[in-house]
Protein backbone atom coordinates (compact mmCIF):
# COMPACT_ATOMS: atom_id res chain seq x y z
CA UNK A 1 0.00 0.00 0.00
CA UNK A 2 1.25 3.57 -1.02
CA UNK A 3 1.87 6.28 1.41
CA UNK A 4 -0.18 9.06 0.56
CA UNK A 5 1.54 12.35 0.86
CA UNK A 6 -1.54 14.96 0.38
CA UNK A 7 -1.94 15.38 4.22
CA UNK A 8 1.89 16.18 4.49
CA UNK A 9 2.29 18.67 1.38
CA UNK A 10 -0.68 20.41 3.42
CA UNK A 11 1.18 19.98 6.53
CA UNK A 12 4.04 21.92 5.32
CA UNK A 13 2.70 24.64 3.53
CA UNK A 14 0.53 25.39 6.87
CA UNK A 15 4.25 25.58 8.74
CA UNK A 16 6.12 27.53 6.08
CA UNK A 17 3.05 29.62 6.09
CA UNK A 18 2.91 29.97 9.77
CA UNK A 19 6.75 30.76 9.92
CA UNK A 20 7.50 32.09 6.36
CA UNK A 21 7.07 34.49 4.43
CA UNK A 22 5.27 35.27 1.02
CA UNK A 23 6.99 34.94 -1.78
CA UNK A 24 6.76 35.70 -5.29
CA UNK A 25 8.23 33.37 -8.47
CA UNK A 26 8.26 35.11 -11.88
CA UNK A 27 7.62 33.47 -15.47
CA UNK A 28 8.35 36.28 -17.62
CA UNK A 29 6.31 38.72 -15.91
CA UNK A 30 3.76 37.04 -14.87
CA UNK A 31 3.64 36.62 -10.86
CA UNK A 32 3.05 33.47 -8.64
CA UNK A 33 2.49 33.71 -5.08
CA UNK A 34 4.23 30.93 -3.20
CA UNK A 35 4.91 30.76 0.71
CA UNK A 36 8.70 30.00 1.76
CA UNK A 37 10.82 30.14 4.10
CA UNK A 38 14.48 31.50 3.45
CA UNK A 39 18.24 31.15 4.63
CA UNK A 40 21.52 32.78 4.23
CA UNK A 41 24.43 30.71 3.18
CA UNK A 42 26.94 29.86 6.24
CA UNK A 43 30.37 30.75 5.23
CA UNK A 44 31.62 27.37 5.38
CA UNK A 45 29.31 26.99 2.39
CA UNK A 46 30.29 29.28 0.23
CA UNK A 47 32.92 28.37 -2.22
CA UNK A 48 32.75 31.74 -5.14
CA UNK A 49 31.55 29.09 -7.80
CA UNK A 50 28.54 27.17 -6.89
CA UNK A 51 27.44 29.43 -4.00
CA UNK A 52 27.99 32.80 -4.15
CA UNK A 53 28.73 35.49 -1.40
CA UNK A 54 25.36 36.97 -1.38
CA UNK A 55 23.35 33.84 -2.44
CA UNK A 56 20.28 32.66 -0.34
CA UNK A 57 18.47 29.27 -0.15
CA UNK A 58 14.16 29.41 -0.28
CA UNK A 59 12.10 26.68 0.24
CA UNK A 60 9.15 26.99 -0.83
CA UNK A 61 5.94 24.70 -0.73
CA UNK A 62 4.87 23.11 -3.90
CA UNK A 63 0.98 22.87 -2.50
CA UNK A 64 -0.66 25.63 -4.27
CA UNK A 65 1.32 26.54 -6.47
CA UNK A 66 0.69 26.62 -10.04
CA UNK A 67 3.85 25.40 -11.46
CA UNK A 68 7.31 24.45 -11.02
CA UNK A 69 10.09 26.81 -10.83
CA UNK A 70 12.95 26.33 -12.97
CA UNK A 71 16.18 28.23 -13.37
CA UNK A 72 14.71 30.60 -16.10
CA UNK A 73 12.03 31.88 -13.04
CA UNK A 74 12.95 34.62 -10.96
CA UNK A 75 11.94 34.88 -6.78
CA UNK A 76 11.35 37.93 -5.17
CA UNK A 77 11.46 37.97 -1.73
CA UNK A 78 8.31 39.64 0.41
CA UNK A 79 9.88 43.34 1.72
CA UNK A 80 11.82 43.48 -1.76
CA UNK A 81 11.70 44.90 -5.11
CA UNK A 82 14.38 43.18 -6.50
CA UNK A 83 13.25 39.77 -8.05
CA UNK A 84 16.43 37.38 -8.34
CA UNK A 85 17.35 34.74 -10.89
CA UNK A 86 16.96 31.14 -9.76
CA UNK A 87 20.22 29.49 -9.98
CA UNK A 88 19.13 25.94 -8.92
CA UNK A 89 15.96 24.33 -8.18
CA UNK A 90 16.09 20.97 -5.76
CA UNK A 91 12.45 19.21 -5.45
CA UNK A 92 11.97 17.48 -2.16
CA UNK A 93 9.72 14.89 -2.85
CA UNK A 94 10.05 11.28 -1.03
CA UNK A 95 7.08 9.98 -3.03
CA UNK A 96 4.76 10.65 -6.40
CA UNK A 97 4.01 14.38 -4.78
CA UNK A 98 6.11 17.08 -4.46
CA UNK A 99 5.82 18.68 -1.06
CA UNK A 100 8.55 21.58 -1.57
CA UNK A 101 11.22 22.97 -3.77
CA UNK A 102 14.33 24.25 -2.46
CA UNK A 103 16.09 27.21 -4.40
CA UNK A 104 19.29 28.53 -4.76
CA UNK A 105 18.74 31.88 -5.68
CA UNK A 106 21.49 34.78 -6.09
Amino acid sequence: MRYDYTGDAQDLLEAIREMGQVMTLYRGTTPYACYGLQRSYRQREIDGTVVKVGDIEATIAASGLAIIPTTTDKLKLEGSTLQRTIVLVDTIKPGPLALAYKLQVR
